[in-house]
């Protein structure tokens, strides 16, 4: 798929990265629809995030994920979606994604641990070591999928979005 075809702008990168703050900006900017993959998941399951996680399991909750993001990607109206932290863990969640545009928020561990300290997000619930094993984990695999990288250290959500359009709107011409 080239870039004149590409239909999806998705937002990817670790917990507290600001994907679900930065995103509905630049869906109005683009004047698309808007989607937090998270809600979807919430939505769908009728519980939250952390419920789903104590009460069926990660596996479980990663299978809802995955069958969120397929039913997103597949609407033909151009959309930005925020992604989970661990959606693109998945292989089947990234070979989905190939085909869109994908761009990796990224910021120092220490900043995302502190934004995600006052949250009841169920992988952040353990010391901050274990935070930063999570993150390198998973750098290589945002690094994989990225389209665009966007170091976000000191940006506020405006500057964040205004970054964010020409990347897409330049990879649209």
């Amino acid at each position: 798929m080239d870039a004149n075809t590409k239909r999806h702008l998705l937002l990817t990168g670790m917990m507290g990265s600001g994907k679900s703050t930065v995103g509905p900006g630049v869906a109005k900017a683009l004047k698309w629809d808007f989607y937090d993959l998270d809600a979807e998941i919430e939505r769908t399951a009728g519980k939250s995030v952390a419920e789903i996680f104590s009460q069926e399991g990660e596996g479980y909750f990663r299978r809802l994920e995955y069958e969120c993001l397929e039913s997103l990607l597949g609407s033909p109206r151009p959309s930005v979606i925020s992604l989970g932290g661990g959606t693109l863990l998945d292989e089947r969640s990234r070979a989905k994604v190939r085909d869109h545009w994908v761009v990796w928020l990224d910021l120092a561990p220490e900043e995302l641990w502190r934004r995600v300290q006052k949250t009841q997000r169920p992988l952040a619930q353990k010391d901050f070591e274990a935070f930063r094993a999570l993150y390198a984990a998973r750098r290589p695999v945002y690094r994989e999928t990225q389209t665009f990288y966007l170091r976000c250290d000191h940006l506020d959500p405006d500057q964040i979005v205004h970054r964010i359009l020409p990347l897409v709107q330049e990879g649209a011409s």
